[in-house]
């Protein structure tokens, strides 16, 4: 169950993942944050959430996790943006460089298939009105 804890001078984030071996991912299964806020007239000085039901940030292991943007819903109230992101929570190499990335879901673009498409189906049109004339 590898462990991460992120301090910062107004709280601390901390990640906490598991490894399925059974199909061989690892992900994100915990995650909690404690932020104290430091505005003169704020209601509450405190914030902190925890979710221990997570299963976000999988990827296959010995590979690491990439994604551009990612969204990871701690409670109602809070939720964390994940920016730019990349890690590896298992297995890393020996030569202590990430394993081979493993795209999140949306940064995975449709617009290839779509553009893909778009050309058979000109062409499928070109061959029928060739076909007709």
């Amino acid at each position: 169950h590898p462990h991460l804890l992120l301090s910062f001078p107004y709280g601390h984030l901390s990640f906490g993942f598991m490894q399925d071996l059974q199909q061989r991912v690892v992900y994100l299964s915990y995650m909690a944050v404690e932020y104290n806020v430091s505005f003169p007239h704020a209601a509450q000085w405190t914030f902190s959430a925890q979710n221990a039901s997570l299963r976000d940030l999988q990827a296959p292991l010995g590979q690491s996790f990439s994604c551009s943007n990612s969204s990871i819903i701690l409670s109602p109230a809070v939720h964390l943006d994940l920016l730019s992101l990349r890690l590896q929570a298992a297995q890393l190499p020996h030569t202590g460089v990430f394993g081979q990335s493993f795209s999140c879901p949306s940064d995975r673009s449709i617009l290839l298939p779509l553009i893909i498409g778009l050309v058979l189906l000109g062409l499928l049109a070109l061959v029928l009105i060739a076909f007709c004339i």
